[in-house]
């Protein structure tokens, strides 16, 4: 309740009757319903974008850090004007960050999330980090990037890598994609789902998500492109 961030889903409040939380309402749903329905290459890395920065919000909290725990399309809503929030806190979990100790945050907990986002090193330890989130969140960048929603996008992604075909892996229905830079992000993305912990990008580092700015900044503006993709759907 006292997260303020505009990519974050606000609650409103609970009503104790009926044992419910009242949260805004974004009327245009989930990112995959919208990624079903055509989404432009711009719209994606913007939503990219503002969800990168809720992540870092949420992982740069002191004392606490918050990690989601559950990051998927699912859990992307999108409101009126297309602009996204990160929703469903019901696996999120604070941890307590020490002073000197910033790369060591873990919590131990029954593995949670979905299968396909979950961490694999969580899933077979217990142990909850920021990195979790890092890994989902490279699930999210693949099947924003190729449109494919498989379990196993990673591997799929890998072999076009290996292959130097990155350029038949993105998806065609978002328009032209500026190829050197998504072959750039894809490739932090697989970062981000490596089976090794530290390898994989901290998501409060501008640094390691320079590929992501530089997509931004050439994304025409969101509500031109949204109005543009939304036209008549």
């Amino acid at each position: 309740s006292r997260l303020e961030h505009p990519h974050i889903v606000r609650l409103i409040g609970v009503c104790q009757e009926s044992c419910s939380l009242v949260y805004e309402h974004l009327p245009n749903g989930t990112l995959l319903d919208r990624l079903s329905k055509g989404l432009l290459w711009e719209d994606r890395i913007r939503i990219l974008a503002e969800q990168r920065n809720s992540l870092k919000y949420l992982h740069s909290r002191r004392p606490n850090a918050i990690i989601h725990g559950d990051l998927k399309l699912t859990n992307i809503l999108l409101d009126g004007d297309g602009i996204s929030r990160l929703g469903d806190f019901g696996t999120a979990r604070m941890v307590h960050v020490k002073p000197l100790e910033e790369e060591t945050i873990i919590r131990r907990t029954n593995p949670m999330g979905t299968i396909g986002y979950i961490d694999p090193v969580f899933f077979t330890t217990g142990e909850l980090t920021t990195e979790s989130d890092v890994y989902s969140f490279g699930v999210v960048i693949l099947q924003l990037l190729t449109g494919l929603l498989d379990l196993n996008v990673a591997e799929q992604a890998r072999e076009a890598v290996k292959m130097d075909a990155v350029h038949s892996v993105l998806d065609v229905s978002a328009g032209a994609w500026p190829e050197v830079q998504a072959e750039r992000l894809l490739k932090l993305a697989l970062r981000c789902c490596s089976l090794e912990r530290k390898r994989r990008p901290a998501i409060t580092s501008d640094a390691e998500w320079r590929s992501l700015d530089i997509l931004r900044a050439m994304a025409t503006p969101a509500s031109k492109s949204w109005k543009r993709n939304s036209h008549g759907s």
